[in-house]
């Protein structure tokens, strides 16, 4: 009889069990990232008695949380790739409207206006009104060159915010993670169930696949580690290795820049990791700012130094009509000021002191002395279709398009990777939910099934307890 009790109460314990786990997956059955607990239910060892072998009822060894290690890496993988498209998408949306805020028009147009200025001038030379619309002119274009700079300059800036940002919250996470470590590592050396902690710990690692690759194993040690791709380890066990933004001098940073956001490992603040990220936010932010808008910048400067170049040395050889000049050979007034190189060129130009304060040194004719002569202007104006930049591929219009025909590629590139990418994730995570998550029909009939089994096992408990009466009453 003692034997039946037993064996009873074996199975009321893991029918009790099994009904607490199954309420515990049915209340998580709308918690983000919850992974679906079972019992870990085995037969207890028989014993031989009489002469048979006689079962002892059931155990309970533990209990475990379904789990697919696999499907869990393709979607730390498919977030990392996600994210990277993601956020290039943003940020090149972002740079493609740089070159269309001042009323609807490109700099491209603006460049033309200033060269269909000069033909205005060409028709009428004396007209000091006409000399007035090209010096404005000039100053568009001179403030449209400068406001593409300073907003490619000020998205660089903002960049660099997110970037700090977004090291404080990977910084939060591998220290979350390193805690949950240490929490899972004692409780499971006690034996405990640690499902909930692990998923937390998924989260987590979830969270911070946003901002990079990442990859995770047990080491020999038996260690739980976090490796960021091509950074290194950023968690091993209860340890966190910490990050820092910092700026730096120009000479320092990777994107030739004062003042530059760069990443370093705070126990090694000497040695960069900036361009070692792989993947994720941080990795298309870095690549966002050291590359496309490092380009586009270059190639906005270039396209400055070269209509400065082309249009001084015209100008420098013209004559004014307004005044009498015995000297031959121009009278050497630049149109612009001289640009020495050029790096940040589109920044620095402006208009000559002579031009800006004086209509008259507008140069107009390339001889001395001739009041009609409008033949200078109309070389500056033919400028405009002189193929001059890209090593005499493109004319200066050309130039700037393929600059924004670029972005626009880049951005329709990324918009539509993005778009892949999102898919391929949430199939992940779809796949994933069906191999762990919580089905609510699935936990409905378990429930039932282990109600059933109790109310069974309690009934083998009072079968005992009658078999024992009986047998006490035949006694007296």
């Amino acid at each position: 009889m003692s034997d039946l009790l037993s064996i009873g109460r074996s199975g009321l314990g893991a029918s009790k069990k099994s009904l607490e786990v199954t309420g515990h997956n049915i209340s998580n059955a709308n918690t983000e990232g919850y992974s679906r607990q079972r019992v870990d239910q085995v037969a207890n060892s028989p014993i031989r008695k009489s002469g048979l072998i006689i079962g002892t009822g059931t155990d309970v060894r533990g209990i475990h949380r379904i789990e697919h290690a696999q499907m869990e890496r393709k979607i730390h993988d498919a977030t990392s790739e996600h994210s990277y498209h993601d956020e290039s998408y943003n940020q090149l949306s972002q740079v493609q409207e740089v070159f269309n805020e001042l009323d609807a028009k490109g700099i491209n147009q603006v460049i033309g206006n200033f060269f269909n200025s000069f033909r205005q001038l060409a028709n009428e030379p004396e007209n000091e009104a006409i000399r007035s619309i090209v010096r404005d002119s000039a100053n568009v274009l001179i403030n449209d060159f400068r406001r593409v700079t300073e907003t490619l300059n000020k998205t660089t800036v903002e960049i660099d915010k997110q970037i700090v940002r977004n090291v404080d919250e990977i910084n939060y996470n591998t220290k979350e993670i390193a805690k949950l470590n240490k929490r899972i590592a004692t409780l499971e050396a006690s034996g405990d169930e640690t499902g909930d902690l692990r998923d937390q710990r998924d989260m987590f690692l979830r969270d911070l696949s946003k901002y990079f690759k990442l990859n995770t194993y047990v080491d020999n040690r038996g260690s739980f580690v976090v490796n960021a791709e091509g950074v290194g380890s950023l968690v091993t066990a209860g340890q966190n290795l910490e990050l820092i933004a910092k700026g730096v001098i120009k000479e320092k940073s990777s994107n030739n820049m004062p003042g530059s956001i760069e990443v370093y490992f705070k126990a090694k603040p000497s040695s960069s990791i900036t361009n070692r990220f792989r993947g994720g936010v941080i990795g298309s932010l870095i690549d966002v700012r050291n590359n496309t808008l490092v380009q586009m910048k270059k190639r906005m400067d270039v396209l400055a130094h070269g209509l400065v170049d082309q249009v001084n040395e015209i100008h420098r050889r013209g004559y004014s009509v307004n005044r009498a000049i015995s000297s031959l050979g121009g009278e050497g007034i630049n149109f612009f000021n001289k640009l020495n190189s050029q790096e940040d060129a589109s920044l620095k130009i402006a208009l000559s002191d002579e031009v800006e304060n004086d209509l008259s040194n507008i140069m107009t004719a390339s001889k001395p002395n001739s009041p009609g002569d409008n033949s200078l202007a109309i070389k500056i104006s033919q400028l405009q279709f002189n193929k001059s930049m890209d090593n005499g591929k493109s004319t200066m219009e050309e130039y700037f398009l393929q600059n924004v025909g670029s972005i626009g590629v880049q951005t329709g590139k990324a918009e539509i990777e993005r778009e892949q990418s999102n898919g391929i994730l949430n199939q992940s995570k779809a796949i994933k939910d069906r191999i762990t998550g919580v089905s609510l029909d699935e936990e409905a009939a378990n429930l039932v099934k282990y109600q059933h089994a109790y109310q069974a096992s309690a009934k083998v408990i009072q079968a005992a307890e009658e078999m024992f009466r009986t047998l006490i009453n035949i006694n007296t």
